[in-house]
């Protein structure tokens, strides 16, 4: 069942044959169409909305005509029986309908490794601003590997037998081995794994019962993270807002280390619930299951607060100041306020 108008042509992107396109603009966050899947196969990878594990793969004819892209315009989640098509963004009549097949969140070197030993074919997304240097690319993807394994050895080693001194020693682990990959030392920060390993060092910690340093790594990891438009993203948006309450609920147990006031947390906490609020709906809709726990929470943990107030721009101000003083409390640079705002 498609809510915009659609037809299927040879795709624009070299190889990928036939592909699915639209005939007239598709707003932001607006559903492109729904399909019921024949059966159960290896075609499409079937999520629930906001859920990052796979439950399984269904087999459609017409969404197997979306390709693959770094920069997808649409995204494909899992409805009760149905999947669902919606636009992370506007797209323009005439547009290709293309989706990420792997981890939007991830480097293109580790999706491009993904996609070849998943999908068997060799993306091109930013090929030419990776060609001038095959040498650094080579270490640089080594690396990636390297601490990709050492972070998921880590984690199951870690579910078995929580410890405050694995955090410590993964964290040790990883930035010794980035630090060997590019000249003087310096592995860029938004370049992954370091966001992914920022992320994970936040939930093994609020496993520790240990929320300070849980949200001190997750702000890092949402701040270094490049692409925030799309389920993933949500994810981590989730986990950093459910990571603020019992550090602006408790505030002045901590002290010195925890040099904002509850006040100004709870700023924070609205700002990014409310940003949270506002994915969920454009990308999973206004009906869907997990956008209306998400409503509810907000309505339960800010009771009396009018949603409306939250888009002032007398807010915005106040939510600016506050962000900026978490991301430097965290150690963020300057540069990565727009993050959010």
């Amino acid at each position: 069942m498609s809510s915009s108008d659609l037809e299927i042509r040879s795709s624009l992107i070299p190889g990928a044959g036939s592909a699915l396109f639209t005939k007239t603009d598709i707003a932001d966050g607006e559903e492109v169409f729904q399909s019921q899947p024949l059966l159960l196969t290896n075609n499409i990878c079937v999520r629930e909305p906001g859920q990052s594990k796979v439950l399984g793969t269904a087999l459609d004819i017409v969404m197997s005509l979306m390709n693959h892209s770094c920069d997808p315009n649409v995204v494909t989640v899992f409805e009760g029986n149905r999947l669902c098509v919606r636009s992370l963004r506007q797209i323009e009549a005439g547009e290709e309908l293309v989706q990420c097949y792997t981890d939007e969140t991830c480097d293109v070197l580790l999706r491009r490794k993904k996609l070849l030993e998943q999908y068997h074919f060799v993306c091109q997304s930013h090929e030419e601003e990776h060609a001038s240097d095959r040498a650094l690319i080579k270490n640089v993807l080594q690396t990636q590997e390297e601490v990709t394994d050492l972070i998921n050895r880590t984690l199951v080693d870690f579910t078995a037998s929580p410890s405050l001194q694995a955090i410590h020693e993964l964290e040790a682990k990883a930035l010794a081995l980035t630090a060997t990959a590019f000249p003087r030392s310096y592995w860029p920060q938004r370049l992954d794994p370091l966001p992914t390993l920022y992320k994970r060092l936040g939930n093994m910690s609020s496993m520790l019962g240990q929320p300070l340093p849980a949200l001190r790594y997750s702000v890092k990891g949402c701040a270094y993270t490049q692409l925030r438009n799309g389920p993933d993203w949500t994810s981590d948006l989730l986990d950093l807002v459910k990571l603020l309450v019992p550090v602006a609920s408790n505030v002045r147990t901590f002290g010195d280390d925890m040099p904002m006031k509850a006040a100004e947390l709870w700023i924070v906490f609205m700002g990014y619930l409310h940003m949270l609020v506002g994915l969920a709906s454009k990308l999973y809709g206004k009906h869907a299951l997990y956008t209306k726990a998400v409503e509810r929470w907000f309505g339960d943990l800010l009771e009396g607060v009018n949603p409306a107030l939250l888009a002032t721009a007398g807010f915005k101000r106040k939510l600016k100041v506050a962000h900026s003083r978490l991301l430097e409390w965290a150690g963020v640079e300057d540069h990565m306020l727009a993050w959010v705002l």
